[in-house]
């Protein structure tokens, strides 16, 4: 995520200026829902609330989809959708699978993205690979210092 900065912020730019009145942004955070990744979280909700002004929502996935997954994909096309997805290092396998927790979750993130686009919904999705807190707070710092 954080690799290309310059990148980063050319492509936050052209999704903020997507922004309409009367709109919302929603955060999807397929991240693991832990208190300092939520206190993140909401430094990065705030700052697209303070630049846009407009109202935001933030939800962990894939638990947000059953209460707002049809909304998003159905509703106006006045939102924004921020995606925030990572890597996590440690690997559960789901018990009677070949396959893992973190792959059903990438899974499930990626079709709620490819299920957006698909409908022509204004959407970035931004991996902060291993590093949850610190991509966060760059990606908060970064939101802020835009001009």
């Amino acid at each position: 995520m954080i690799e290309d900065r310059e990148k980063l912020s050319l492509a936050l730019k052209e999704w903020m200026n997507e922004a309409r009145p009367g709109g919302y942004i929603s955060l999807q955070a397929y991240l693991a829902p832990e208190q300092n990744v939520t206190e993140s979280l909401q430094k990065v909700r705030l700052g697209l609330l303070k630049r846009l002004k407009l109202v935001t929502s933030l939800g962990y996935g894939p638990r947000f989809l059953h209460s707002t997954g049809q909304l998003h994909k159905g509703g106006p096309y006045n939102v924004l959708f921020l995606q925030i997805i990572d890597e996590p290092k440690t690997e559960l396998h789901v018990s009677e699978t070949d396959y893992t927790f973190n792959s059903l979750i990438h899974a499930q993130s990626k079709g709620d993205y490819d299920a957006l686009r698909q409908r022509g919904r204004r959407i970035i999705r931004i991996n902060l690979r291993t590093n949850v807190l610190e991509g966060l707070e760059k990606l908060a710092s970064m939101i802020q210092d835009m001009d």
